[in-house]
């Protein structure tokens, strides 16, 4: 087994030139991009796109300090920061310094277990709760009873895929220029999310437990330091944090982005690997997390038993260690439990960041302090290695400050510009009720023309359905003089037949009886028709007579309540009419002109912002404008 950190006795070994040598470097690396400084970087670029890239680069030499300063104080004396800090500024420095480490510590181990397990979700398709008890306990088992260094070195290859961060920036990046002019002429936004960001990225590279741990991993006599270590932690994190960023900008929009979910996350690597990008970034926060929680839970745990005195290591046997060991357990217990309480993962390593950001601070004090004390030290800091030590600690405290002042800030201004919101909100409400009513006044007009023309067309029917009835009155004498005329001609017809002389003749009248009866028939038929036609059509003239009496008495209303209505509209057009001249005059004009350019181009001056699109137009808005 490996003690936590080496022990002289374990470090015999003869000392060979080869990649390995850098393996506290790597591993740090490897440690210091854990899903939460992933994720971080993530959240950052979909919020603020490459406007906080000088942030990062800011955070270079900070790494190069902080990295070589706390790499001397292990090699140069041997011991842990926290048992320096015990030594030489007392026990009650050293616990309270172990809390906060404990406090950072536990806050991204919880995160981390979730973001593992999400991932292990990602790959599978099962909850992530399945993976949340499997991943602590590997974790808790390989510290307990393997060796954790050389399994995590192992591990390190499985967060190469996160390199594809890389490729799938320089696919996406808008163009060096553009990158660039962000980088030197970045747009800074005095916002409390803006700040958060910053802090969150310099506790995701910078968090208290690294550094610790970097000294302690440094604290064997026998470790030769090699500055090529700390340029290669540097370098690494430099690279991805930018390229995370590139990639998360041009691809991932988010109202808030600490909201995102890990799937949504992992689209950043769509552009480098299409549809496999979850599965490449499963693979890589697997990979990054299960070098770094090991690292997390046993710097940890080491830290407050160097802050009390305890014995410890991983060396030691569980029963020689028992405190030591009981930590480890109690811990993982602890971060297991935790994530049964169903946080966003995201959410969760976006905050525990920001809280390794706020107690970086104390950290780096101790660090400068004992560097710089030729009692502890062989060697102090160079200029510049106090410069940015001391440079950082004030960056610390202003932005923690700054996040506050401009929440407070924020607030005040919010309230006034709200107060013009709300004029103008409640000034094209008013128009667009003047709007709607003159709309609805001249509107009235064309109602009641409406309304009469449907009332003519039910006279005209009712006057055709008479006309109707006349003519069919008419035919109906017209047959009746028709039967009454042959009639007379058969008896004309009959008396004739009496006088005549031969049978020629004869058969000549009764031929036209014959034919004047016939047309009688005839006429008599057509009679019968016309009078059943007769009686539906009566009836149809007294049900459009009935109907027109209705009709006639149901326009007279509504002609009535169009005059009502018109009457009460133009009142309360005058009402809204002053009420728009006092909101009116509570804008100012540049603002007002606006208002009025905007309304009458678009109908709509003010519109509601969802989901990052305007409800008016349905543009898609930049995070920068949306957050």
């Amino acid at each position: 087994m490996v003690r936590f950190p080496a022990t002289p006795e374990q470090s015999g070994q003869r000392k060979r030139w080869s990649v390995w040598r850098l393996g506290p470097g790597m591993v740090t690396g490897a440690a210091n991009l854990d899903p939460s400084a992933v994720i971080t970087a993530t959240i950052a670029g979909a919020a603020f796109a490459h406007s906080l890239f000088w942030v990062v680069i800011l955070i270079v030499p900070f790494l190069l300090a902080v990295f070589s300063v706390t790499s001397r104080i292990g090699v140069e004396t041997g011991q842990g920061l926290l048992d320096l800090v015990r030594d030489h500024y007392g026990r009650k420095f050293a616990i309270s310094g172990a809390v906060l480490t404990i406090v950072i510590n536990l806050a991204v181990v919880i995160a981390d277990i979730m973001a593992v397990s999400d991932a292990f979700s990602i790959l599978t398709g099962l909850s992530r709760m399945f993976f949340v008890a499997a991943t602590a306990f590997f974790v808790w088992y390989i510290l307990v009873f393997k060796d954790y260094q050389k399994i995590t070195r192992a591990l390190v290859v499985l967060s190469l895929p996160l390199y594809l961060y890389v490729a799938a920036a320089v696919l996406t990046h808008p163009g060096v220029a553009g990158l660039l002019h962000d980088v030197f002429l970045p747009k800074m936004q005095a916002t409390a999310d803006y700040a958060e960001n910053i802090v969150a990225l310099f506790g995701s590279f910078l968090t208290p437990y690294i550094i610790i741990w970097q000294t302690s991993s440094r604290s064997d006599p026998e470790h030769e330091h090699h500055d090529a270590d700390s340029f290669l932690s540097t370098a690494v994190t430099f690279v991805l944090a930018c390229s995370i960023m590139t990639a998360a900008s041009a691809v991932l929009h988010f109202n808030n982005a600490p909201d995102m979910t890990t799937r949504q996350a992992a689209e950043a690597l769509r552009p480098a690997v299409g549809d496999w990008g979850p599965i490449v970034f499963a693979i890589g926060i697997i990979g990054s997390g299960m070098v770094a929680l090991p690292v997390l839970t046993a710097s940890m745990c080491f830290d407050l038993a160097q802050a009390v005195g305890w014995k410890s290591g991983l060396s030691e046997k569980p029963w020689e260690a028992k405190r030591f060991y009981m930590l480890i357990s109690a811990a993982v217990f602890v971060a297991a439990g935790a994530n049964y309480m169903r946080i966003n993962p995201v959410t969760a390593l976006y905050w525990s960041m920001i809280l390794a950001g706020v107690l970086l601070i104390p950290t780096l004090i101790f660090i400068l302090l004992i560097s710089n004390d030729r009692r502890i030290m062989r060697t102090v800091n160079t200029r510049w290695q106090n410069f940015w030590l001391s440079a950082s600690e004030c960056l610390g405290h202003t932005t923690g400050r700054f996040a506050l002042a401009t929440s407070s800030l924020l607030e005040s201004r919010y309230l006034l510009m709200s107060a013009d919101l709300d004029t103008l909100i409640k000034l094209e409400q008013v128009d667009r009720e003047i709007a709607r009513l003159s709309a609805e006044v001249a509107a009235l007009p064309k109602r009641v023309a409406e309304i009469e023309h449907q009332l003519s067309d039910a006279k005209a029917k009712v006057e055709q359905a008479k006309t109707a009835m006349k003519s069919q009155e008419l035919k109906r004498r017209s047959l009746e003089s028709d039967i009454q005329s042959f009639q007379q001609k058969v008896a004309k017809f009959r008396d004739q037949s009496l006088d005549v002389k031969t049978n020629e003749q004869y058969k000549a009248l009764m031929h036209e009886i014959e034919f004047a009866q016939t047309e009688i028939r005839k006429a008599e038929d057509k009679i019968l028709e016309i009078m059943e036609g007769g009686e539906l059509f009566d009836r149809q003239v007294k049900a459009s007579e009935s109907g027109l009496k209705t009709q006639s008495a149901q326009v007279e209303r509504e002609k009535e309540e169009a005059r009502t209505l018109t009457a009460k509209d133009e009142a309360r057009l005058k009402e809204l009419q002053v009420e728009r001249g006092g909101l009116r005059s509570g804008v100012t004009s540049d603002l007002l002109d606006l208002y009025d350019r905007v309304l009458r181009a678009r109908k709509t001056a003010l519109a509601e912002a969802r989901e990052q699109r305007c409800t008016a137009c349905f543009v898609l808005l930049r995070p920068q404008k949306w957050n």
